[in-house]
C-alpha cells in the first residue's frame, strides 16, 4: 500500500496494485475537478461512498453524457474514452482500474472435427 498522494482536487490512497488490477481510495473536495484525460490500456470504475461525484465522458461528434453518482452508486468508462470527474459534494470513493482483454483471444492452428480411421 502507499502514502498519501495530495491532488488539486483532493487525495488519493492507492489500495491495491498488481500487474492487472489498481484500486485507489479517492477523496474529493467540492468545486474542484480532475483533468481530462483517458487510459490507453485500462478501463476506469469509480464507486461513491460518500457525496457526489460527477463523472464527465466525450462522444462520438463531441457529445458529452454526463453521469451523477452518489453513495453506493458506480459507472465505469472504457479505455479510450476522454472522460473527467468533477466533485459536487465532498466525496469518498473508490477508483479502480484494469486491463481490458479482447473478447475473441484465440488463435487456431488447425480445424477441429472428426477423428477418420
Amino acid at each position: 500500500m502507499s502514502e498519501k498522494q495530495g491532488k488539486i482536487w483532493g487525495d488519493t490512497i492507492e489500495i491495491l496494485n498488481t500487474p492487472n488490477v489498481e484500486i485507489h481510495r479517492i477523496r474529493g473536495v467540492v468545486g474542484h475537478q480532475c483533468s481530462e484525460h483517458y487510459h490507453r490500456y485500462k478501463r476506469n470504475w469509480f464507486y461513491v461512498i460518500s457525496g457526489k461525484l460527477l463523472i464527465r465522458r466525450w462522444k462520438e461528434n463531441d457529445m458529452i453524457d454526463e453521469t451523477t453518482l452518489k453513495a453506493s452508486e458506480q459507472t465505469s468508462v472504457p479505455a479510450n474514452e476522454w472522460h473527467q470527474f468533477e466533485v459536487l459534494e465532498d466525496c469518498d470513493a473508490l477508483e479502480g482500474y484494469w486491463a481490458e482483454t479482447q473478447v475473441i483471444d484465440i488463435t487456431r492452428r488447425s480445424q477441429g472435427g472428426r477423428i477418420v480411421e
